[in-house]
């Protein structure tokens, strides 16, 4: 029977972010508290598969053998708001929910003039193109949980797709990790392979980010994303059998994702009557952050109220920080929207002119749902 951890928290907490203390403190790190009932290692390997949620795998687990043989008894959880690659990787890297390390979503507000997307870490007008950001003020600077880690003698490999290695992101959310780069997932299974051979304890962190690119471009029940998690299964399949004793492997997911339905979808760029009285929208289809102009936010609230209907809940800021939709502190409550406005079924909030990119994918997340939130915790040791 799997465990379901957090199922009646909404999103209040980072899953992500309990789940990095959890694996820290199994590996020996004194200052974090156990939990999902991981037991003490000396070496963990975690697989961060970006987009596997629990309700696909569960779905297609067929064309994933080895990982079937893992859901019986697997866990799940709840990622946090927003259910995005950004947040949910920061997330589990910093040990912080999204409200407290800052990167709120896919692409937010730094300050009223200044909008930032971070995975290209790329800044600019909210109206125009981004440029490349200068500086890395970002985030506060303090130590985070992989530098606390790695002072109390945990070795932390990050085993990354290569063009992600040098990015401005990796540098600023992995910062206590040795990075190593891999470009196929042939020389990702030598890398780890590779990486065992340390004898120290150690924290092996692998991101897999095809099967995600997959299901937006061709959609989450689509034949390549379906050839994408059957090479999953494939390398995960392998390493497993190459584990040194009393190693764990962990398998888990960022977020899930779904497809959008239509009939309740809005396209923001072409409705006036979203339109008037804001200055821009950000975030994603599925997690929008809403950003008014001055002296508008009561006609605008109650504009999108009345014109999304049951299909949606829109929040102001202060509801959604009350709420601890950003996680228990928020310290970069100046980022979040005005509105924060989310589905609560196959909705979304289109961009047709200035997101024409995702505005033709087929796969989105980011919202509340089992969907877009549930992630599988599954786990395998060699004994």
């Amino acid at each position: 029977m799997r465990q379901v951890l957090q199922n009646e928290l909404h999103a209040q907490k980072s899953g992500l972010a309990q789940l990095s203390h959890a694996i820290l403190a199994s590996l020996g790190v004194l200052t974090f508290e156990p939990g999902f009932n991981l037991q003490p290692a000396n070496k963990i390997i975690v697989f961060m598969v970006d987009g596997l949620g629990l309700r696909l795998l569960d779905e297609y687990c067929s064309h994933a053998p080895f990982l079937k043989t893992l859901l019986g008894r697997s866990q799940s959880f709840r990622v946090g708001f927003p259910a995005t690659t950004a947040t949910s990787l920061a997330s589990f890297a910093l040990g912080q929910g999204s409200g407290e390390h800052g990167v709120v979503g896919s692409r937010f507000a730094l300050d009223a003039q200044t909008s930032f997307t971070p995975l290209p870490w790329k800044s600019g007008s909210p109206h125009h193109d981004q440029d490349l950001i200068v500086e890395s003020s970002i985030f506060k600077d303090e130590t985070t949980v992989w530098e606390t880690a790695r002072e109390q003698g945990l070795n932390i490999e990050c085993i990354l797709p290569a063009k992600f290695v040098d990015s401005r992101y990796s540098k600023a959310v992995y910062r206590g990790a040795t990075f190593t780069p891999y470009e196929d997932y042939s020389h990702c299974g030598f890398r780890i392979r590779n990486a065992q051979k340390n004898l120290s304890r150690q924290l092996i962190y692998v991101y897999l980010g095809e099967l995600d690119y997959a299901g937006h471009i061709h959609g989450p029940h689509s034949q390549a994303w379906l050839n994408r998690l059957q090479e999953v299964d494939t390398l995960i399949s392998s390493i497993a059998s190459t584990l040194t004793q009393g190693t764990q492997l962990l398998v888990t997911a960022d977020h899930g994702m779904t497809t959008l339905c239509s009939e309740v979808s809005f396209d923001f760029d072409t409705d006036q009557h979203l339109q008037e009285g804001v200055a821009w929208i950000a975030g994603d289809i599925r997690a929008r952050h809403v950003y008014v102009k001055d002296g508008n936010f009561p006609a605008v609230m109650e504009r999108w109220k009345n014109k999304l209907g049951d299909d949606f809940t829109v929040l102001s800021r202060s509801q959604a920080v009350n709420e601890g939709l950003f996680g228990g502190s928020t310290r970069f409550e100046q980022r979040i929207g005005d509105m924060i406005v989310y589905p609560t079924g196959q909705g979304g909030i289109l961009q047709s002119l200035r997101e024409k990119d995702q505005t033709l994918w087929n796969g989105h997340h980011g919202a509340l749902t089992d969907e877009d939130q549930l992630s599988p915790l599954l786990i395998y040791t060699n004994r």
